[in-house]
């Protein structure tokens, strides 16, 4: 009786797995940090409001292949705020069986479509345990841009995926910090008709092209000036 009850259950999970997953995080800032930038009152007060909201990601994920993007209904209009949120409408897909990486990003209002290799990722697993809602998860490291990323993943969920850019660890990744973000998994549905797509709005460019654009546009903020003509 207990072979067919494990054989059962080992067909089910297969066939949830066989759908398009929708795993649900959300994101939160370290405010702190963001304040440190700024002795101004009003766009302190400005940055409150707008740290305030609730952001929200979905990754959909089937059979290797992944997009990782906003909620719709959680972008907001910071008009007033005076504030910007790059990344709002970015996009990233993950293709691990083709080792393709394609992210669709709005740079300061220019698009651009991030193709390249899906290379692994360095991850360094550490002996740590703990317990995030209903999932016993075990901590990984790795580095990226100077800056340790920790990830905690759970091995219960035979899902090699992640937030953003991140993936390749044996279990879903529940829990991760990068730089000033804590992304947290909030729900999993594994019966959903969500198609996936890879992204095809923007100007293709390699990914080392698109971070080294990224240093100059935002150290040429930094000083005081920017140049549109990229």
């Amino acid at each position: 009786m207990k072979k067919i009850v494990y054989i059962f259950l080992f067909f089910t999970y297969a066939g949830l797995l066989s759908q398009t997953v929708k795993i649900t995080y959300q994101a939160f800032a370290n405010v702190n940090d963001y304040k440190e930038q700024t002795t101004d009152s009003e766009i302190i007060k400005s940055m409150d409001a707008f740290l305030a909201q609730e952001f929200i990601y979905d990754l959909y994920y089937k059979d290797g292949i992944s997009l990782f993007l906003k909620e719709k209904t959680n972008q907001h209009d910071n008009s007033e705020n005076k504030i910007i949120e790059v990344g709002a409408t970015d996009q990233t897909y993950k293709d691990q069986k083709e080792n393709l990486y394609v992210k669709q990003a709005d740079f300061f209002g220019r698009d651009f479509l991030i193709t390249d290799n899906l290379l692994p990722i360095d991850w360094v697993l550490i002996d740590e345990e703990k317990k995030i809602g209903p999932y016993l998860c075990k901590k990984a490291i790795t580095s990226s841009d100077d800056t340790t990323v920790e990830a905690w993943y759970s091995p219960d969920i035979a899902i090699p995926d992640g937030p953003m850019d991140y993936w390749g660890l044996p279990g879903l990744i529940v829990e991760l910090q990068y730089k000033n973000l804590t992304y947290k998994l909030t729900s999993i549905n594994y019966k959903t008709n969500y198609s996936i797509s890879k992204p095809t709005k923007g100007k293709v460019i390699k990914k080392l092209d698109f971070q080294n654009i990224e240093k100059e546009k935002l150290q040429e903020l930094e000083n005081g000036i920017f140049n549109d003509n990229y």
